[in-house]
């Protein structure tokens, strides 16, 4: 946590659980890893990462140590996989399994008012639970 003007900051790179794949799995089907390898750069250009659990792991350890202490968090995905979070056509495509995360319990549970995050580079601004999340857009 960084604190700039009484403002604190607080985030990590966060990353993606598959849990929109899971939430549409009927609709899907076949296996997340799978197509993980052959969709996302991530997969080819992390190097030393077999999955992207491993990465989630890492940073979900951080997320945990500053989502109660800070003001506004700052991550690389969004923490909703609600279809009314998400940019029109991102909904109902497998793709966006790879470009959020279900946050709730963070959301729920923060002190931070605003939650920024990019990734999409053409998400959309939502409020959940209170905290106002907007989209760091790709020019």
């Amino acid at each position: 946590v960084v604190e700039i003007d009484v403002i604190k900051f607080g985030g990590c790179d966060s990353w993606y659980d598959g849990s929109y794949f899971y939430s549409m799995q009927a609709n899907y089907g076949g296996d997340i890893f799978t197509y993980w390898k052959h969709s996302m750069n991530d997969a080819s250009n992390i190097l030393g990462i077999e999955d992207f659990y491993e990465l989630l792991i890492i940073e979900k350890k951080k997320l945990d140590k500053v989502y109660q202490s800070c003001d506004v968090i700052v991550t690389h995905v969004s923490p909703s996989i609600d279809d009314e979070n998400l940019p029109e056509h991102m909904v109902d495509d497998k793709i966006t399994s790879f470009y959020a995360f279900n946050g709730d319990k963070y959301l729920e549970g923060t002190t931070a008012k605003y939650w920024i995050y990019g990734h999409m580079h053409s998400g959309i601004d939502y409020e959940k639970e209170g905290v106002w999340t907007k989209t760091l857009k790709r020019a």
